[in-house]
């Protein structure tokens, strides 16, 4: 029959209670009634009787269906934390990687996997208990990764969904998770998410796959309230809020601008997937995100890892398998193992070095690691044994007072040390790892922090935040001479010269800005002004390709990257959050990953440096809905026919943006 009174009816008994659901079908509405706590069998018993006895009168039975989305028939409650159904269009998913995550209410805090499952053959999953209990007021969502919706293993689905709010009573422990509840959590948390291996989540089982990371951000109620406004997640349909608005024409059109972006995620999803440009459904969806994406920004890798006593100085071995910090507080060297993902770990026990180790320099064969003690005004020498291990050799070497960075030529022949106590620079010549001073300190300002010497080893670069000078210096046989003083009142702390040797940035300390710079010849001159930033900047990079630098804020907490062209244009992209008081940071030999340490809580952050092309669907439309006006027309015309959900829009709307 089509209009049939009861669609089904079950119940289930549990804890000495009743529970009793049917779906009542009226004019095409699905409704459900729910009753909870019925003590008394017997009147359920009689109840259900009545009931089978209507069914059998009518002839009717079976699983309804909408035309917005399948309806899980499994029950809305769970005995187990969490339960659900993951489905790609209107077909389940079997073999997706379930993996569900907590983010907790204090600002910044990450995200934690509290459990995992499998999908079986009718495309569910249930998982018995967390791995790590859940406190009131997480916020629990989870991510679907992989497996095969009906055209074959494919390796780009990635869908999410949100269950709630932990504790509270809107949580749902049945969820659906689909395209739609994919569109609209991206939609209402993506200011709040970054795209990360899933690996690199605290807890995760995973070993693939990019998954969304959710930082704390207080109270998570109204943001799961908007994302149930546009979406059911327990049965993974279109919210009845979108028809029942106040203004009906606005929730009508984003109830087609969801079912257009839905039925665009559901063609590649369906399907067995693809790479951007290869004319297949997941194809052209990455193609298209991938024009929108943004290259170079930074995304959190694995968190944070413990270290020493205030962090200063990072830098990287030759071959990319270990980071070496120095511990200003504590008088110790720590080394980290990077791995292939970028996450670091520890490796070994810290080393004591001189009093209040700053900065380090590692020779051309990566053998031979300096750093300056500013404590005891020394340089100490460390060799780096075969397995990345760290041994101090010989005696300190003294220097000015109060040393700061440490330079080497590129033929490793001599070596420059700032003495930001007295304004020298000290020279040294180095054989077989050993330095010996070389003739008298040059006097160059009154605290210089900074050196970098150019890669022809030609020229010299000094920044002394006290004096307001970068001064450029003339370098020959290990003597120093000075060329020329620049008087820059922001306070030059920090100095990068991009990859082609053309363009200089300098960190200013003093008023929160960069100043880049032309570099013609040994010679600076300034493009522009000073670019304003934010406050304290202490440290600047390049990528190896020079598109793209970061400069580290030490007063606001976080890393900002910028991009270059080849005419010394600069571009804010973005902004990442390691931990607190960001004081240095270095790339990998890769050039994937961007490692900063943390002078105030005694860490080193991780990040991975995006390179601007998704693989999955959920970073394909998290990348679309970042640029939602740009990419609304070109995403309409990748709308497949029928609609996978519908009805869809007529014409191509104005913004991706869902109200």
């Amino acid at each position: 029959m089509k209009n049939p009174l009861f669609d089904f009816a079950f119940f289930d008994f549990f804890c000495g209670k009743a529970f009793f659901v049917f779906l009542y079908r009226k004019k095409n509405a699905v409704i459900f009634f729910r009753s909870y706590s019925m003590d008394w069998l017997y009147i359920l018993r009689t109840l259900c009787m009545w009931l089978s006895i209507a069914l059998t009168l009518s002839g009717c039975g079976g699983s309804a269906q909408t035309s917005q989305s399948f309806i899980d028939t499994h029950g809305p409650v769970s005995k187990v934390p969490l339960a659900g159904r993951i489905n790609g269009g209107r077909q389940p998913i079997v073999g997706s990687h379930v993996y569900v995550y907590a983010t907790g209410i204090t600002g910044s805090t990450a995200p934690t996997q509290i459990g995992s499952a499998v999908t079986g053959a009718d495309g569910t999953f249930s998982i018995a208990s967390w791995s790590v209990t859940p406190v009131n007021g997480d916020l629990i969502y989870l991510t679907a990764i992989g497996g095969d919706a009906g055209g074959g293993v494919n390796p780009n689905i990635a869908l999410m969904s949100v269950a709630g709010v932990w504790g509270d009573a809107g949580f749902v422990s049945h969820v659906q998770v689909n395209e739609l509840t994919t569109i609209a959590s991206i939609s209402q948390f993506t200011n709040h998410m970054a795209q990360v291996p899933c690996a690199s989540i605290t807890g995760s089982t995973a070993t693939v796959g990019i998954c969304p990371r959710i930082l704390g951000e207080g109270d998570w109620t109204a943001q799961v309230a908007q994302v149930v406004a546009l979406v059911d997640v327990g049965t993974g349909q279109a919210s009845v809020n979108l028809q029942t608005a106040t203004n009906p024409s606005t929730a009508y059109a984003t109830y087609q601008n969801l079912n257009l972006q839905a039925s665009v995620l559901a063609n590649c999803v369906n399907s067995a997937g693809g790479v951007a440009g290869d004319g297949s459904a997941c194809g052209n969806l990455l193609g298209l995100a991938s024009s929108q994406a943004v290259a170079g920004i930074l995304t959190e890798n694995g968190g944070t890892t413990i270290v020493g006593t205030q962090p200063t100085a990072i830098a990287t071995s030759h071959d990319g398998q270990f980071a070496y910090i120095a511990n200003f507080g504590d008088n110790t060297i720590s080394t980290l193992r990077i791995a292939n993902d970028g996450t670091l770990s520890a490796f070994g026990q810290p080393i004591t070095v001189g009093l209040n180790p700053f900065y380090f320099s590692i020779s051309k064969d990566g053998k031979i690691v300096y750093v300056s003690n500013s404590g005891d005004n020394t340089v100490s020498t460390m060799q780096v044994g075969s397995d990345g291990s760290l041994s101090v050799v010989g005696q300190p070497v003294m220097t000015g007072l109060h040393p700061g960075v440490i330079a080497l030529t590129p033929d490793v022949h001599y070596a420059f040390v700032t003495n930001a106590g007295d304004g020298t620079i000290s020279s040294y010549s180095i054989n077989h790892g050993n330095l010996s001073p070389l003739g008298q300190p040059l006097l160059v300002g009154v605290g210089p922090v900074s050196i970098l010497v150019s890669s022809d080893g030609k020229f010299a670069y000094v920044s002394d935040p006290d004096a307001r000078t970068l001064v450029s210096l003339g370098v020959s046989n290990g003597n120093l001479s000075i060329i020329n003083s620049l008087s820059l009142n922001e306070g030059p702390f920090s100095m990068s010269i991009a990859p082609n040797g053309k363009f200089a940035v300098v960190a200013n300390f003093n008023d929160a800005s960069f100043s880049v710079f032309n570099v013609t010849q040994g010679a600076l001159s300034l493009i522009g002004f000073p670019i304003a930033d934010s406050s304290r900047l202490t440290d600047v990079a390049f990528t190896p390709n020079g598109q793209f630098f970061y400069v580290v804020d030490s007063g606001l907490h976080d890393t900002e990257t910028f991009s270059m062209d080849q005419s010394g244009n600069v571009i804010q992209l973005g902004d990442a959050v390691p931990g607190s008081s960001p004081w240095s940071i270095a790339l990998s030999q890769n050039g994937q990953f961007a490692f900063v340490t943390n002078l105030y809580d005694g860490t080193v952050s991780s990040f991975r440096i995006s390179t601007g092309t998704p693989s999955d669907t959920w970073s394909a439309i998290a990348n679309l809905q970042a640029n939602p006006t740009n990419t609304a027309a070109a995403l309409f015309a990748l709308a497949p026919s029928p609609a996978v959900y519908g009805p869809m829009p007529s014409m191509a709307p104005t913004s991706l943006t869902l109200h």
